[in-house]
């Protein structure tokens, strides 16, 4: 139960800086960050950093669709489009 919570808190800690990060408008450091918090979570998870990308990715859209509040709407689609712009280009 104890490694569950410890899992969780990294996982928010890790979410958050993500959906922040799609706000920032440096390239570089966006994608530094993206990079950093994605690798993070795959080490967290024992799993690739592309199966990390899809995890986050996909938390994000189903997210987005659930999502009644436009202004949290629309951080989580910024996050979710830019993060498909600095993987897939």
């Amino acid at each position: 139960m104890m490694v569950q919570q410890m899992k969780e808190k990294q996982f928010k800690e890790h979410y958050l800086k993500i959906l922040n990060g799609a706000a920032i408008e440096d390239f570089e450091k966006r994608e530094k960050i993206f990079r950093t918090e994605i690798q993070a979570l795959a080490d967290i998870d024992g799993i690739s950093f592309e199966e990390a990308f899809e995890k986050i990715e996909s938390i994000f859209i189903d997210q987005y669709f659930e999502e009644d509040d436009e202004k949290v709407a629309e951080q989580l689609q910024k996050a979710a489009s830019g993060l498909m712009m600095e993987f897939l280009l």
